[in-house]
């Protein structure tokens, strides 16, 4: 999807490491030693030593511990398979995730596992698909937790337990599921007695629905209960199937990107077999939000994907996308919502977010998203651009010909932000340079002039935003994104971080009746409505003021189309 798709944040667990030498456990996947010192992220970072040299794997054993080894193995195997492109899964795999016990639970698993295999899913169990003949396969094998699309627990007591293996394989099942790529079903058979609150502890320990939470100390069938309760309803694909969805999904997402709308139409009209998959449905839905004026079918058929599957992270974004082509920006703020913090997808998100927000025309929140945006991924050209339109639409003109000039910097024939820098020039007054620009995109296009004239800013032209004194200032810790907030007067929206008249019920961008109390202090954690990670706090500076947002509306002042490109996009 144009500019910030393929740009992943990597999964790591982290790891602490000790010189103690453990036992290899080799026909049990579940027990290692106690732990560690030092933060491990894969297994090249462990054996890479300070002077350039390489450890082999037994001396790393003997240094760092099995443990310690197996956890860096483990991080790198996963952070390869996650690069992978992966479809929703027909039928989805399944993970089966269990601490080795007696031999009635060993039976209990088999059952619940064949229980699934019957349905139709693909099901890993280490009992069936790993041998371990070396001490490295254990990682390797547990690392395909990252190609599934549901990791079942089978959790007890023993399972809880900290420092053994099956403890780790639970920390990467949980950050998985934080990260969007699968999702976990704990079948929980029974629980430490201590344990306060089982059902939110197991929640937050999992990263798992609470849908997805089963207590199954009364059900006497596991079979019988799975077979109810994980039904099968979408299509079954063989080998070959699959690898033409793939190549389908990636190919026409690309045309439609560039605009060529008729073409991805007759590439997937010429795959009949794979019309029920929800990738070519969200390929329908993309073509018809963007090239028909009766957008009601692609609202349809988004809709329904949104509420009726388990759709993974990338087609939540194309889902967003359509609902933002066809004037819906609150549901594409709901349906973007959940890829926030730790989600793989946090870049995209935040791009996503800061765009739809500048939309509704909430810029001090749209400039915090970008600008988390920008903290993650670095300078981009595209993005910058877009940070210039930001600036420039909250009457910002000197921030937005940084941007826009940084954003030529690294990109010099980049013909939209030649075009936005020319009108921030001529608003300033500076119409030498401007023409400079004008000349210069004259000659590759030859309605340059009309284009920049169009982009000249329809705001009270001010050259810099002015701090107001009347405003409380917060900060988040993390991501330094900052907010300003009329004491009293206003609300912080606690969802999307637009600030917002305090009269009104809810956020007028994304919905939320949640806000952010105007009593923050130290004492009091809120967690940043941006990043989603770090927490706010009143700052001690007064930032830029935040402009009145009683009445947001739809104001599209940005170079939307460029009438040199195809693409209807500003990140073709």
């Amino acid at each position: 999807m144009g500019l910030m798709v393929g740009l992943r944040s990597v999964i790591i667990i982290g790891s602490r490491a000790t010189g103690r030498q453990q036992e290899v456990p080799r026909q049990m996947v579940g027990v290692t030693g106690s732990g560690v010192t030092g933060i491990i992220e894969t297994l090249d970072d462990l054996l890479r030593q300070p002077d350039g040299k390489r450890l082999s794997i037994r001396e790393a054993l003997g240094l760092f511990g099995y443990r310690a080894v197996w956890i860096a193995a483990l991080n790198g195997h996963v952070k390869d398979i996650s690069r992978k492109p992966k479809l929703h899964g027909y039928p989805p795999r399944i993970f089966i995730s269990y601490k080795w016990q007696d031999d009635a639970h060993g039976r209990w698993v088999r059952s619940v596992t064949d229980a699934f295999r019957d349905i139709g899913y693909e099901v890993l169990l280490d009992q069936y698909d790993c041998t371990v003949k070396d001490h490295m396969d254990v990682p390797r094998y547990v690392s395909l937790v990252a190609e599934s699309h549901y990791i079942v627990m089978i959790v007890t007591a023993e399972y809880l337990e900290m420092g053994t293996w099956v403890f780790d394989e639970s920390n990467m099942a949980a950050n998985l599921s934080e990260q969007g790529i699968t999702r976990n079903i704990a079948l929980v058979r029974d629980v430490p007695s201590n344990m306060p609150n089982p059902a939110a502890t197991l929640i937050g320990r999992f990263g798992c629905d609470p849908t997805d939470l089963h207590f199954m100390g009364s059900i006497s069938d596991p079979y019988s209960f799975i077979q109810r309760t994980f039904p099968i309803d979408g299509p079954r694909y063989d080998a070959e199937q699959k690898r033409r969805l793939m190549a389908l999904r990636d190919e026409s997402a690309a045309l439609l990107d560039s605009g060529q709308f008729r073409t991805a139409a007759e590439m997937i009209d010429a795959s009949p077999d794979l019309a029920e998959s929800i990738e070519v449905r969200t390929l329908i839905a993309l073509i018809y939000a963007k090239a028909s004026e009766n957008k009601q079918p692609a609202l349809d058929t988004a809709r329904a994907l949104i509420d009726s599957h388990a759709i993974n992270s990338f087609t939540r974004l194309q889902l967003a996308e359509v609902f933002r082509c066809c004037g819906q920006h609150r549901e594409a703020l709901q349906a973007v919502s959940p890829l926030r913090g730790k989600n793989q997808f946090a870049s995209n998100a935040a791009y996503f977010y800061g765009n739809l927000l500048d939309d509704l025309g909430a810029y001090e929140a749209a400039l915090n998203h970008l600008e988390y945006c920008r903290l993650m991924l670095g300078d981009q050209p595209h993005l910058l651009n877009d940070l210039g339109v930001v600036h420039k639409n909250n009457s910002d003109l000197r921030q937005a010909e940084r941007c826009f000039r940084r954003a030529l910097e690294l990109l010099p024939d980049d013909l939209n932000a030649q075009a936005n820098l020319a009108a921030v020039l001529m608003d300033m007054h500076r119409d030498v340079e401007a023409n400079e620009i004008v000349a210069r995109g004259r000659a590759r296009f030859t309605n340059f002039a009309e284009s920049v004239k169009a982009q000249r800013s329809k705001a009270e032209r001010d050259l810099g935003k002015r701090p107001s004194a009347d405003r409380i200032g917060y900060i988040c810790g993390r991501c330094r994104s900052s907010f300003q907030i009329a004491s009293y007067r206003q609300r912080l929206c606690g969802d999307c971080g637009v600030v917002y008249d305090a009269g009104q019920p809810h956020c007028p961008c994304c919905g939320s009746d949640g806000f952010v109390p105007v009593e923050v202090s130290d004492e009091i954690r809120v967690r940043c409505p941006v990043c989603c990670i770090g927490n706010i706090t009143r700052s001690t500076s007064t930032g830029t003021s935040t402009l009145p947002t009683t009445s947001v509306t739809l104001w599209r002042a940005r170079l939307r189309s460029s009438p040199w490109q195809k693409s209807p996009r500003r990140d073709s």
